[in-house]
C-alpha cells in the first residue's frame, strides 16, 4: 500500500513540476508540457488501479481543482502579468469591431500609403490605397479589409464637394 502512495504521488508531483517548468521556463506547449499531462493521468489512473474508489476519486477531484486553480491564479499575480501578454487574455478584437467606414480620425504619421492613425483616443495601423497623406492630416474610413483598417484624406474629400 504505502509503494502505492509513493508512486501515485510522485507522478503527481513529477505532473505538476513539469507543468511549472513548462510555464515559466520553456516557452509554448511542448514535451515537458505533454510529458507533465502523462504524468498527472497515470498518476490518477494508477490511484484507481492500487486504491478503493472514493480515495482515488478524491485524488482525481483534487488535482482537476488544484490545476484548474493554479491556472486561474497564476495569471493574477505579479510575476504572472508579467509574462502573460494581457491582450492574448481576450482583450484583442477584430478591425471590424474596432473602426467602421465614415469614422473620423488624424494621421499621426506621414501614411505612405501604411501609418498610424488617431480615432479618439486610441491609435490604430491604417493603409490608404496608395495615395500620400501627410501627418496631421484629418481622414475617414473608407472600408475595413479584414485586419486592414483603410483611409483616404478627408480633407481630400470635403474641398472636393465644395
Amino acid at each position: 500500500m504505502s509503494d502505492g502512495i509513493l508512486l501515485v504521488g510522485s507522478l503527481i508531483a513529477a505532473g505538476y513540476l513539469l507543468l511549472l517548468l513548462e510555464a515559466f521556463v520553456i516557452p509554448g506547449f511542448g514535451l515537458a508540457g505533454l510529458a507533465a499531462l502523462v504524468c498527472l493521468g497515470l498518476g490518477c489512473l494508477m490511484a484507481f488501479q492500487r486504491f478503493e474508489t472514493l480515495p482515488a476519486t478524491a485524488l482525481l477531484a483534487g488535482v482537476v481543482a488544484s490545476t484548474t486553480w493554479l491556472l486561474w491564479w497564476i495569471p493574477r499575480t505579479r510575476f504572472g502579468r508579467d509574462i502573460i501578454h494581457q491582450a492574448s487574455l481576450g482583450g484583442a478584437r477584430s478591425a471590424d469591431e474596432r473602426r467602421k467606414p465614415g469614422e473620423l480620425g488624424v494621421a499621426e504619421s506621414d501614411l505612405r500609403p501604411s501609418g498610424i492613425a488617431r480615432f479618439g483616443e486610441q491609435r490604430e495601423s491604417v493603409v490608404t490605397d496608395g495615395e500620400y497623406v501627410p501627418r496631421g492630416a484629418a481622414l475617414r474610413v473608407v472600408e475595413v479589409r479584414g485586419a486592414r483598417v483603410v483611409v483616404e484624406s478627408a480633407e481630400d474629400q470635403s474641398a472636393a464637394t465644395s
